[in-house]
């Protein structure tokens, strides 16, 4: 009983940890497109 216990505890933490990983990859992929989106947007009012 107390194993299967620890071992859902486990699995559990390492899904929250997978989760905030992805999460965490995600924020980061946004927000590094959103600033070349933002980057493309400022250069197409300079050069024009």
């Amino acid at each position: 009983m107390a194993i299967n216990q620890i071992a859902k505890i486990g699995l559990s933490s390492l899904q929250v940890i997978y989760y905030f990983e992805n999460l965490f990859i995600l924020t980061i992929v946004l927000w590094v497109n959103w600033k070349v989106f933002i980057d493309l947007r400022i250069d197409d009012f300079t050069t024009s």
